[in-house]
C-alpha cells in the first residue's frame, strides 16, 4: 500500500468544500443555518474534532485527484 494522504479532519473538510456547503443551507439568521454552522464548528475546531481526528488515505495504483489533501497535507510527520 502506498501513502496517499494524511491530514487533520478540518483540513480535510475544508479542502473538499464545507464551507460552501454551509453557504448553501440558507441565510445567515435562519435556524438552518444556525444548525448546521454549529455542526461545523465542531466538526472543525482546533478544540473539538478538527484536529483530534485524523484522515488518512492508502492505495495501491491509483492515479485520481485526491481534493481532501490539498492542502494541510502531514505525510512528512508519519
Amino acid at each position: 500500500m502506498d501513502l496517499i494522504g494524511y491530514t487533520t479532519q478540518a483540513y480535510f473538510l475544508l479542502n473538499l468544500g464545507i464551507t460552501e456547503l454551509l453557504a448553501q443551507t440558507g441565510k445567515p439568521e435562519s435556524t438552518a443555518y444556525i444548525q448546521a454552522a454549529a455542526a461545523c464548528h465542531m466538526l472543525l475546531d482546533q478544540h473539538e474534532m478538527g484536529e483530534l481526528f485524523k484522515v488518512m488515505a492508502l492505495g495501491k495504483n491509483i492515479d485520481v485527484d485526491w481534493l481532501g489533501f490539498r492542502v494541510g497535507d502531514l505525510c512528512h510527520k508519519l
